[in-house]
């Protein structure tokens, strides 16, 4: 689910519509719009215009990587509420709830923003 709307969002950027769902059957799932997302990812909606298949890979792999520089705390935020929405009512549920909100009551968005290094590796160790 992290790799999935962190890959999404990278793509995509400020035009991914999702949304949690909170229903029984499908509670704390994430959903897409993959109408406006199949609309919104084309290689010419994302200015994409490569001479050849390799250079719209080599395109492609860079416009992935500068999304994923652009992810921020409101992302992880959005991540984290599917994730405990999806435990609830698990044995793993209380622990995890009572450790997301004394991390965010205790910690400022700079604090936060560490979890990013951990979800999406630097450049730096590629």
């Amino acid at each position: 689910e992290i790799a999935r709307y962190a890959l999404l969002k990278a793509v995509a950027g400020d035009k991914l519509e999702a949304k949690v769902m909170p229903d029984d059957v499908l509670k704390g799932k994430i959903t897409y719009n993959y109408t406006k997302l199949r609309q919104n990812t084309t290689l010419k909606a994302l200015g994409i215009n490569a001479s050849g298949p390799t250079d719209e890979a080599h395109s492609l792999l860079n416009h992935i990587s500068d999304g994923l520089d652009e992810l921020r705390n409101n992302d992880v935020d959005f991540v984290a509420e599917a994730i405990s929405n999806r435990i609830k009512g698990t044995s793993s549920s209380h622990q995890a709830s009572n450790h997301y909100h004394y991390t965010t009551r205790q910690n400022s968005a700079v604090e936060r923003q560490n979890i990013l290094p951990i979800l999406l590796p630097s450049r730096e160790q590629e």
